[in-house]
């Protein structure tokens, strides 16, 4: 099911990216933008009622691997550092005292935490700033994790009702925000699998922060050190060119062109397959002329 939902959307807001940087006229720019924005919001819907689906029905899996945290938070900087530009929002990542270099715990887990709480915080503030701070708490051996913003903030009222499925603070911000309310929920649930805790403090008009703190296992002893940055390496990381060349192998042959396109204006050099049969082939007779294959599980 998840599947079927997730590939035609992957169709829309993907041909929706290509057309924004081939059209010229500005009534057609501002329907695939609508287009594009729609397709997100709508993404976003599915995503958080599959994931509430498969958390109440199956628990949460937890996969604990070697993270290198520094790097971990730079990504998770990167990932968010578009949404902040969007709305001309500074976003701050901070160090507050040294932090450890390598942990042990669930990286998917954890950044789709940060990324939640993340993008609500850019979501509800329209001037000033949103900032991530990181503290390590040495001897319960914990992270600390504090996304605060200058946003609308809550009342108390709200706040009670706040990790409740399906709920949002009050109408009025679900018709000017939009969403259901589900976001919270899920991250509520991750936070609890990961045996941590979730808090928030608010004043309306006077932005939130929202908490986390959960139980890690250190892998080193070494740790990095303390400091606060508006980052910049993200745009940097997204605007490097990159020269590979790349066998595409997919059945669904909007999907193949799309990826193609991404690939080419990228700056690598896509060749496009339907099978896994037609891509084996290709490999043994090319030998090491592909940098990346990709291709689906099936």
């Amino acid at each position: 099911m998840s599947h079927e939902i997730r590939s035609p959307l992957t169709g829309v807001l993907g041909y929706a990216e290509i057309l924004l940087s081939r059209l010229k006229d500005a009534n057609d720019l501002e329907c695939v933008r609508t287009i594009k924005q729609s397709g997100q919001y709508l993404l976003q819907i599915i995503n958080d009622i599959l994931d509430l689906a498969k958390i109440e029905a199956q628990g949460v899996e937890l996969d604990r691997e070697m993270i290198y945290l520094p790097v971990f938070l730079s990504e998770v900087y990167a990932l968010m550092e578009v949404n902040a530009k969007e709305k001309a929002l500074p976003l701050f990542l901070k160090y507050d005292g040294f932090i450890p270099q390598k942990i042990e715990s669930d990286s998917k887990r954890l950044r789709q935490i940060l990324i939640n709480l993340l993008s609500n915080a850019i979501k509800f503030t329209d001037h000033g700033k949103v900032e991530l701070a990181t503290r390590f708490l040495r001897p319960e051996s914990q992270l600390q994790f504090e996304v605060s913003d200058s946003g609308i903030g809550m009342t108390e009222e709200q706040q009670r009702k706040l990790f409740h499925p399906f709920t949002q603070g009050d109408s009025s911000v679900t018709k000017v925000f939009g969403g259901t309310g589900l976001g919270l929920a899920i991250t509520k649930r991750l936070v609890g699998a990961l045996g941590g805790a979730i808090a928030v403090e608010s004043l309306p008009g006077h932005g939130s922060t929202f908490r986390v703190t959960i139980p890690v296992q250190l892998v080193s002893d070494s740790y990095y050190g303390s400091s606060t940055a508006q980052e910049s390496r993200g745009a940097r990381l997204f605007a490097q060119k990159m020269a590979a060349r790349v066998l595409i192998c997919e059945d669904q042959p909007e999907i193949r062109r799309l990826m193609g396109c991404f690939i080419e204006e990228a700056g690598g050099r896509a060749t496009l397959l339907d099978s896994g049969e037609a891509a084996v082939d290709v490999v043994q007779q090319a030998g090491n002329d592909f940098d990346v294959v990709l291709l689906d599980i099936q």
